[in-house]
């Protein structure tokens, strides 16, 4: 005859109970000695590096390592064209395959372009803006065959010469309105690309968006 469940565990011995309960504080002691220092080593890391940035700089500059370009002879045979975005479409790099093949119809010809390799070319295929030093200063300027000015034309056409040359009020407004913590001198090392509370909170906002939650807009550009 099957003993029901409740009378079983009423026949369980006041010892079985005293080294279950004695088990479990075990565990419990066992999983606190383990995860209090991980957790402190945890937070050891991430107030590193939010100080120094080393680790995300570390895997960035790997990142970027194999994304390079060669200028070279001729026509190259495949580029990733940006396709949107202000910078590249205030500096015209947007319409650049416009404007070459309005030139080539024309009789014009492409002396020197450059060839991207294939892991730049997959990464602004992904959507990701290629890493390049960019420009503060774009233009156009037309020669003659014996390379005489012909017209030349820049945008913007006054520049600061270098950033001490710029007011500090204006720095600071910018700073203030952008990214306060940019230029901390306590922290140079800061990654100046990526504010990760406001990326994170952005991101959040953005998850929280798609799940109909009622929150408040944030931007992550910095």
């Amino acid at each position: 005859m099957a003993t029901p469940r409740s009378q079983r565990a009423r026949k369980t011995s006041p010892a079985t109970e005293a080294r279950r309960r004695q088990y479990r504080r075990m565990k419990w002691i066992a999983f606190t000695l383990i995860s209090l220092p991980l957790l402190a080593l945890l937070s050891l890391l991430v107030a590193s590096e939010t100080y120094s940035s080393r680790w995300q700089s570390e895997l960035f500059a790997s990142l970027a390592l194999p994304m390079t370009f060669t200028v070279e002879h001729g026509p190259a045979p495949s580029i990733h064209w940006p396709q949107h975005g202000p910078f590249d479409e205030r500096f015209g790099y947007v319409a650049l395959p416009r404007f070459i093949n309005s030139l080539q119809g024309n009789g014009f010809l492409v002396r020197l372009q450059a060839r991207q390799s294939e892991a730049m070319q997959q990464f602004s295929a992904a959507g990701f803006y290629p890493p390049f030093n960019e420009k503060t200063r774009s233009g156009l300027d037309l020669t003659d065959c014996q390379r005489t000015p012909i017209f030349r034309f820049q945008q913007p056409q006054r520049l600061f010469s270098n950033f001490q040359n710029i007011p500090p009020v204006l720095v600071r407004s910018l700073l203030f309105i952008e990214n306060r913590d940019l230029l901390d001198s306590n922290r140079p090392y800061l990654n100046p690309s990526i504010n990760w509370p406001r990326f994170a909170k952005a991101a959040w906002i953005q998850l929280a968006r798609q799940l109909d939650a009622d929150t408040d807009n944030a931007g992550g550009s910095t």
